[in-house]
């Protein structure tokens, strides 16, 4: 991608994995905001120098290192306020980080738990899935799914406008919708076709698609 017209002559870089759902949630924003970037995954040593916490994603914008998916979620709109994501009205805006604050923790532990039974264990690791954990983890997906069928009152999470509450609630379902989870819509009628509808356009749609990839990938490899 191209560093053109991003503010400061030099190009964004994202550190981390396009199948972590926590880097996925900062790429939906740069994308959706057109501000251009690269990716990149450091070694662990690398990354530990940069993060004790060890974790990803990091964003490097010039000489300056941001941390933290939300943190770097919130810096990017303020540094590249074109296509807001974050409501004006207080309230919205309060009703919008309580609901990324959901998708990241309440929605995020049982979807990684199912992916990694689902997936990351018998095709990264070459492990056996424990089917009872990924039942437990799916149950409880479907918990945390039932509250937010009755939040969703329109085509959006909040308001009448692509929020931060949309893009993380996509980056967190996209890897359990790819590993067998279903939306049922008969249990969540409204989140079924909301989902439905926000992943089949951009920058969602090229995500699946490059998830998809990276995810391909990872099951060639040998054990």
């Amino acid at each position: 991608m191209s560093a053109e017209n991003n503010g400061l002559g030099t190009q964004l870089l994202v550190y981390g994995s396009p199948v972590s759902t926590f880097v996925r949630k900062v790429q939906l924003l740069l994308e959706f905001k057109g501000v251009p970037y690269q990716i990149e995954m450091p070694d662990r040593d690398t990354l530990l120098r940069m993060n004790p916490l060890g974790k990803v994603p990091m964003l490097r914008d010039g000489n300056n290192l941001i941390i933290d998916s939300s943190v770097i979620c919130d810096y990017l709109e303020r540094r590249f306020p074109q296509w807001p994501v974050y409501p004006v009205d207080p309230a919205s805006r309060a009703q919008a980080l309580w609901l990324e604050e959901y998708a990241d923790v309440a929605l995020y532990e049982p979807t990684y738990a199912f992916v990694r039974e689902a997936f990351f264990k018998p095709k990264l690791f070459g492990e056996a899935t424990d089917t009872e954990a990924m039942e437990k983890a799916r149950v409880a997906i479907a918990e945390r799914l039932d509250f937010l069928e009755g939040e969703l009152q329109g085509k959006y999470l909040v308001g009448t406008q692509l929020s931060i509450a949309d893009f993380t609630l996509a980056a967190v379902l996209i890897n359990p919708l790819q590993v067998g989870f279903v939306i049922d819509p008969l249990r969540w009628p409204k989140l079924s076709a909301y989902m439905k509808d926000l992943l089949s356009h951009e920058p969602f749609a090229s995500r699946i698609k490059d998830s998809q990839k990276a995810m391909a990938g990872i099951s060639t490899k040998p054990h």
